[in-house]
């Protein structure tokens, strides 16, 4: 296939492709938007499910998930080395997982490792040695995607981490019974209760793709696009559909419950996609873009930085600033209203001055909400 042809996003070619469903990557999807101070872009339905959590669960996340915020892959790394990335019921999925000892997640990775031509460095304790090839192969993946060099850095060292702790929770890992304990009760009384309340969205997910695909499973001849949004990765990222007409990947359009348009998951063999319509979720998307931006927007500028060091411990009126920075009144009272209409500020009236102070509690949730909507993976320390 012509790489022109590639990057207009409309069709591929000779691509393995099916539609299924992954419980294992709902459960990472859902544990990453209910982890500890973690505020995602969510639609109010999975708003309203994450603050019906209870605190005393998530208290627990970090003992068996890690300290990253940035992503979560444990539960889809495990199925992957089980097996059983594509399996929809929980009780399958989790027995496969649960039963997965080191010795067979090493030996599955291993044959994973060979198609990127990577090998675990054979020093290690067999723990590190898993993790250490996981990490390399995600490496190797990112690689053919034409990610940056630092960014693959980055996200291999997370990774490894990451499945360093994942041996804990494998069979005979001293993590194992309480993780699977406490996952047991997240999907049996919170998840599946939610998640039952959206089989007519799934129904008619399927349905969809049904339609526009021609089948459940590949056919021959070229694969669609058109009917995914403009914004959907598979149409505006090259880089993924030409690994998929290399053959590096099978594609699995993802029947999920969050009615999400825009959701990748990459792994060794496979790259799942979500494909809801955009609407809603990328109206609700946009308005966050521009609530987020409205208030950075005050920040743009050294003057108004330059109030909120000032006033953040005492606070001033406008009478003060205009003499602490040589500015007219009326231009520091100009700073201050948009200051306040960002709601990084606070005014109230003193006699016949205004006293401004700053709102640190704004302040903090502006630069969470920014870092969130980014969504760039955090550096450990």
């Amino acid at each position: 296939m012509d790489r022109e042809d590639i990057r207009e996003g409309n069709e591929l070619k000779e691509v393995d492709w099916v539609i299924g469903s992954s419980v294992a990557l709902e459960l990472d999807f859902i544990l990453a938007v209910v982890a500890p101070a973690k505020r995602l872009v969510l639609s109010e339905d999975l708003m309203e499910f994450v603050q019906s959590i209870p605190d005393t669960w998530v208290k627990e996340w970090p003992d068996y998930l890690g300290k990253s915020r940035s992503d979560v892959s444990m539960v889809s790394t495990m199925a992957e080395l089980a097996g059983v990335i594509y399996q929809g019921d929980y009780t399958k999925a989790s027995l496969a997982m649960r039963e997965l000892t080191l010795g067979e997640a090493l030996s599955r990775a291993e044959s994973l490792g060979e198609k990127w031509q990577v090998r675990p460095c054979g020093s290690l304790p067999e723990g590190e040695r898993l993790a250490d090839l996981v990490a390399k192969i995600q490496a190797s993946i990112y690689g053919a995607l034409g990610m940056d060099a630092s960014h693959i850095e980055l996200k291999s060292e997370q990774r490894r981490q990451e499945v360093v702790l994942l041996t804990r929770l494998l069979s005979g890992g001293d993590l194992h019974s309480r993780f699977w304990h406490w996952l047991d009760r997240f999907y049996f009384e919170f998840y599946n209760p939610w998640r039952l309340g959206r089989t007519e969205v799934m129904r008619l997910l399927e349905k969809r793709a049904v339609a526009m695909l021609g089948g459940r499973e590949s056919l021959k001849g070229p694969l669609p696009l058109r009917w995914l949004p403009p914004q959907h990765p598979l149409r505006y990222v090259p880089e993924l559909r030409e690994v998929l007409a290399a053959g590096l990947f099978k594609l699995c359009f993802w029947v999920e419950p969050f009615g999400a348009f825009d959701l990748i998951s990459i792994h060794s063999q496979d790259i799942l996609v979500s494909f809801a319509e955009a609407d809603q979720n990328l109206e609700h998307f946009r308005i966050t873009a521009s609530d987020v931006a409205n208030r950075v927007k005050a920040l743009a500028d050294p003057t108004r930085l330059s109030i909120l060091r000032v006033i953040r411990n005492f606070g001033m009126d406008n009478t003060e600033m205009a003499r602490f920075f040589g500015l007219s009144r009326p231009t520091v009272s100009n700073h201050a209203k948009i200051l306040r209409e960002a709601g990084l500020i606070d005014s109230r009236q003193e006699g016949r001055q205004v006293r401004h102070s700053i709102n640190p509690d704004a302040l903090h949730r502006l630069f969470g909400d920014l870092e969130e909507f980014l969504d760039i993976p955090e550096r450990e320390s």
